[in-house]
């Protein structure tokens, strides 16, 4: 099946211009071409040829950090406390949690998302999603998907993650999530806003000799590391250990802002999630939401801004309660430009997680994972909510569509 796109303004990823009057050549499911409408080769016959005069492509997009099987904490039931509603959905049996994490995953899908990193479950859950999907078996994004997280004993998250406690217990539970499907491999080695007030943000807790032994066995096996990392040691820490990627970053210092440079360490904000989790709570206990505002999210806006005016490459992740489209606004306020953070999700984030060489960018020989809007996201990134239709790997998705 060849399809042929014609008309829009093409946005491609790069940092280069964008290409008005395109068209996009699709032959089964990656781009064979990308050129001129009014001058397509003769060679460029299509079965179908959809104009698309008036709108904007551009790649599809990435949520680099998300936990798909709990999107349904954006729900939390009436009367029910957020932390009421997460136990809530951990008490789910895994048959359960699949069907949500697939509905969930079509949804962001259809949102333009076609690529998720997920940041850790429970247990090999999203595995089973993620072969469902390759199978054909049900519609959804790529995934990429870690395993269960690795925490130290009673730290951060671990009624979902794998409790360790010394390098020997971290390299066993290591080697455990990549035997169990694990594509990269997530440790939480500071504090975070979903512990307060009993734990804080600004607290480290996986030690540099545990993080190496995840990071070691990781890299033997040819996978890629990233780190939950809010407190200024934590993510020193991490970074000496030899991590890939840096989650939250809360409380980013000159210093360790100069350690990630050193060393090409991406960092994935999640700012819309921390707003999305404190504003939940602001009708019902204004004292906790002003709590989390001044010790968690206003600390961690100063430190993106600043890593974002340093160089720092920035991608793009929500965390559970919020939306790319909701993390894209907060990127703006912390001046990122439209168009800086179109490229920030789309082909940054595919360098994040090693998928440059397959997606991110519209150019031949890539996959055809494309997202066809009404508006223009370089003027307004609240275009990035107006969808018409998506491509994953050529096929179209539209809001309609069934989940098998």
């Amino acid at each position: 099946m060849r399809t042929l796109l014609t008309g829009a303004t093409l946005i491609d990823g790069s940092a280069g211009d964008a290409q008005p009057n395109a068209a996009v050549l699709i032959d089964g499911e990656r781009i064979a071409g990308v050129g001129r409408a009014e001058a397509v080769p003769a060679n460029w016959a299509a079965d179908q040829v959809l104009d698309v005069k008036g709108r904007f492509i551009i790649p599809g997009m990435f949520n680099l950090h998300d936990h798909v099987y709990r999107k349904d904490i954006r729900n939390v039931r009436p009367g029910w406390t957020y932390d009421q509603h997460s136990r809530d959905i951990e008490r789910q049996n895994d048959n359960y949690l699949v069907l949500s994490a697939a509905r969930h995953g079509l949804d962001s899908l259809r949102s333009g998302v076609t690529t998720i990193r997920n940041v850790g479950s429970r247990s090999n859950l999203m595995v089973s999603l993620k072969r469902a999907i390759n199978q054909g078996l049900v519609t959804g994004p790529r995934l990429k998907v870690a395993v269960r997280p690795i925490v130290m004993t009673g730290g951060h998250g671990y009624y979902i993650g794998r409790q360790a406690d010394g390098p020997d217990e971290v390299r066993k539970a290591t080697r455990e999530q990549l035997r169990d499907g694990a594509d990269f491999i997530k440790l939480i080695v500071t504090g975070g806003i979903l512990g307060m007030p009993k734990e804080h943000p600004g607290n480290p807790q996986l030690t540099v000799d545990e993080i190496r032994a995840a990071v070691d066995v990781a890299h033997d096996a040819g996978k890629r590391t990233t780190a939950h990392a809010d407190a200024t040691a934590g993510i020193r820490n991490a970074i000496e250990a030899g991590i890939d990627c840096i989650e939250h970053g809360t409380f980013l210092d000159d210093e360790t802002i100069d350690l990630m440079l050193m060393h090409n360490i991406p960092l994935v904000p999640t700012l819309s999630g921390k707003r999305g989790y404190a504003e939940y709570h602001l009708p019902a206990n204004r004292e906790f939401y002003e709590l989390v505002y001044r010790e968690g999210i206003a600390p961690q806006i100063a430190s993106v801004r600043k890593a974002y005016e340093a160089g720092v490459k920035i991608g793009v992740g929500t965390d559970t309660a919020t939306l790319v489209a909701d993390e894209l606004d907060d990127l703006i306020k912390t001046g990122m430009s439209p168009r800086e953070c179109i490229v920030a999700a789309t082909s940054v984030s595919a360098e994040i997680v090693g998928m440059e060489g397959e997606v991110g960018t519209i150019e031949p020989g890539k996959l055809a994972d494309l997202v066809v809007l009404k508006q223009d996201p370089w003027k307004d990134i609240a275009a990035v909510r107006q969808v018409d239709f998506v491509l994953k790997g050529g096929a179209m998705i539209r809001a309609d569509d069934p989940i098998l």
